[in-house]
């Protein structure tokens, strides 16, 4: 019975710790997501954002319970700034990138946790710029090829600052019990993992400016001078390629679930 009673009180205080981390997480990322961004943008009218560093720390630092902090703390941000699709698109993109991040990072154990760290850096940018242009594209907001370029370059080099914060935050993370440690991808897993990331930013970057510049060609033109597949290609593509857009990445998130086995 006494040991019962001590099972349940270790996993009330546990419950009522990872809340805590979630709500302080919530309001880190309300502060960085708009003060944040308005400091950096008022240094020198720089357009470096914050947010794919501040998704690599708080994974370091407490793991998978980052991705429910940084989806409300987005959403709460998107309404302070007026902008609730933004704050949608970058939510999503979030949960996305934290799942990753997660995967690559997993300890900072080894003389290799530099080149780890690095690694989570930049698939955790290739992640958030690759889903926020989706939905972006999804919801009418963007042209992927308009998003995702600006994205990745905003976002990786904070990325890779963090490394002396992401040091201290790890121990600190481990030590509190915040975050459990998972197993690493191997060698194969992430050079997979980084082939459909790259891809998928590729990719979708490349289709998408094609259609738009197609889309100022009229459709008949297509069938008279490459022929009729050529033409219910782009036709079978949407206005400006969107609906081609939306299942590539659809697929390459199917693909990133594979490569990641996020629930093994």
């Amino acid at each position: 019975m006494a040991d019962t009673d001590h099972t349940e009180l270790v996993d009330r205080l546990n419950l009522d710790a990872e809340l805590l981390v979630v709500v302080a997480l919530v309001g880190v990322t309300v502060l960085v997501d708009t003060v944040g961004r308005w400091a950096l943008a008022a240094v020198g009218g720089t357009s470096l954002q914050p947010l794919a560093l501040l998704i690599v720390l708080a994974t370091v630092a407490v793991g998978a319970t980052a991705r429910w902090g940084l989806v409300v703390g987005l959403l709460v941000a998107g309404l302070v700034l007026g902008d609730w699709t933004g704050g949608v698109v970058h939510a999503f993109a979030a949960l996305t990138a934290v799942v990753v991040c997660q995967r690559v990072w997993a300890t900072r154990e080894g003389y290799r946790w530099l080149g780890r760290y690095v690694a989570a850096a930049v698939s955790t940018t290739l992640a958030l710029a690759a889903a926020a242009a989706w939905l972006s594209e999804l919801l009418g907001v963007a042209p992927f090829s308009v998003a995702v370029v600006p994205s990745v370059v905003e976002n990786l080099v904070p990325a890779l600052l963090g490394a002396p914060a992401a040091w201290i935050l790890s121990d600190v993370g481990r030590d509190r019990g915040w975050r459990v440690e998972t197993e690493a991808l191997s060698t194969r897993e992430t050079a997979l993992m980084f082939g459909v990331l790259a891809v998928w930013v590729g990719g979708g970057y490349l289709g998408s400016f094609v259609y738009r510049a197609a889309g100022t060609v009229p459709v008949a033109v297509f069938g008279q001078r490459l022929g009729r597949t050529a033409e219910w290609v782009i036709v079978l593509g949407g206005p400006q390629g969107r609906y081609a857009v939306l299942v590539f990445g659809v697929a390459a998130m199917l693909a990133l679930a594979v490569t990641l086995q996020y629930d093994r």
